[in-house]
């Protein structure tokens, strides 16, 4: 069998707990036994499921009912490093912000996403 290196991401939700992000797909736990966690897609309604065991992927169905949606992934892991750093740094709150959304700019610059109406749907709450 061969190695495979698979970018595995996890971010903190809003109930503590954390999201599973694959291939620009947020999944939530849905039951854990032992060293085995089985997810579950975060939107509503999609059947699309994904099982780890210590943290390596052992199976996917990648039927899901809707398409990626990398831009509202990107939002929730800058509200994420907005609020570590908030808590963790003395600087003020207006600062923090100018720098994670100049980088959030910069990142979304060198990957050349396409700034579309998704893009400003999901941004526009975050961004100034």
């Amino acid at each position: 069998m061969a190695n495979v290196q698979v970018n595995i991401q996890y971010i903190p939700n809003a109930q503590g707990g954390e999201n599973f992000v694959h291939e620009e797909y947020k999944f939530r736990v849905k039951n854990r036994k032992a060293e085995r966690v089985y997810w579950r897609c975060c939107i509503k309604g999609c059947p699309a499921t994904l099982n780890t065991h210590q943290g390596f992927i052992t199976k996917y169905s990648r039927n899901h009912n809707h398409v990626a949606n990398p831009h509202k992934v990107a939002v929730d892991k800058f509200l994420v490093a907005m609020k570590t750093k908030v808590q963790e740094e003395t600087k003020p709150v207006c600062a923090i912000y100018q720098e994670e959304v100049s980088g959030m700019y910069l990142s979304l610059m060198l990957c050349a996403v396409d700034l579309n109406d998704s893009t400003l749907k999901h941004t526009e709450h975050v961004l100034p």
